[in-house]
């Protein structure tokens, strides 16, 4: 009988430690959603820190609108530490009307299955921001970006991604977009077409609300940029004058001679200049402007005055 009783409260010992587990525990989570376009249309990430005594079998999502559709429930791939994250698998789910809102409760589960906790992460129906819109022109100094400030946007991103080597080779935060420095060229490869992020960034409690324009830089050396430059005047305007100026241009850069090659080109402008002028203009004033502007990125690419 005493053997009995001293295996029950062995027995009893083993289990008492599985009874006093704690919960899993949600120290901190966020939301992004980002806004890449004009469709109203949403992609949705979720991040959640968890502790637990047993180990986490599954983080989960579920989204409650209050004026739009819902992203549904999705699960948080666990990154092999204390954070969970995912993007919705509705990925930039379609509004027809109103923002995007509502409540995400994230829900954790350990390996007992009889544990759980939920936090959840309010989004204002007011969180939503215009789309931004942004210029880029090569200049002298690299790859110049001018932009409009958002309204109720909190501060600036903008990212240059290089989808080959697939990392950022210029990132810039600012709160006021007027205050961007240029981006150098130097470590960009010529050929190469890199993603431009302008994105304004609405800071919530429970994370951000990011609106971004995407744009497309590709990179060309000078040489690149006059052959370019050739192949666009090959058999535009009268006579072979402004194919002829561009091949002098080429000539002297690869002579090393950079201020010849300057002037050539900014004898080149004037004559498109003078070509879209005059009541009977040999260029119209489309060719006309985007030559101008081809044989400025050239002059600020080698460093024209």
């Amino acid at each position: 009988m005493r053997h009995g009783m001293k295996a029950l409260a062995f027995a009893a010992f083993l289990f008492t430690p599985l009874l006093l587990q704690a919960a899993p525990v949600i120290d901190g989570a966020s939301v992004t959603i980002d806004k890449p376009d004009y469709w109203a249309t949403y992609a949705i990430g979720i991040r959640a820190y968890v502790t637990s005594e047993v180990p986490v079998t599954s983080v989960t999502v579920v989204h409650t609108p209050v004026s739009g559709g819902s992203a549904g429930q999705w699960a948080l791939a666990g990154s092999g530490g204390y954070e969970w994250w995912n993007w919705s698998p509705n990925y930039r789910p379609m509004y027809s009307e109103g923002h995007l809102d509502g409540t995400f409760a994230i829900t954790a589960t350990d390996e007992l299955g009889a544990t759980s906790i939920v936090k959840e992460l309010a989004v204002p129906v007011d969180a939503e921001l215009e789309l931004p819109t942004a210029q880029v022109n090569r200049t002298a100094l690299g790859y110049e970006v001018s932009a409009q400030p958002v309204a109720r946007a909190d501060y600036y991103n903008l990212w240059l991604w290089d989808p080959v080597d697939r990392f950022y080779p210029s990132s810039q935060q600012v709160t006021d977009p007027a205050t961007f420095v240029p981006i150098p060229t130097a470590n960009l490869v010529s050929g190469r077409t890199y993603n431009l992020y302008f994105m304004a960034v609405h800071q919530l409690d429970v994370g951000q609300f990011r609106s971004y324009t995407l744009k497309y830089i590709s990179h060309a050396s000078p040489e690149a940029l006059l052959q370019q430059l050739a192949a666009s005047v090959f058999g535009v305007g009268p006579g072979k004058s402004l194919p002829s100026k561009v091949e002098l241009a080429q000539t002297y850069f690869k002579a090393g001679d950079i201020p010849a090659t300057c002037a050539v080109l900014t004898d080149f402008v004037s004559t498109v200049s003078g070509f879209a002028a005059g009541k009977k203009p040999k260029l119209s004033p489309e060719v006309a402007s985007q030559l101008t502007t081809n044989a400025h990125a050239i002059m600020a690419a080698i460093g024209c005055d």
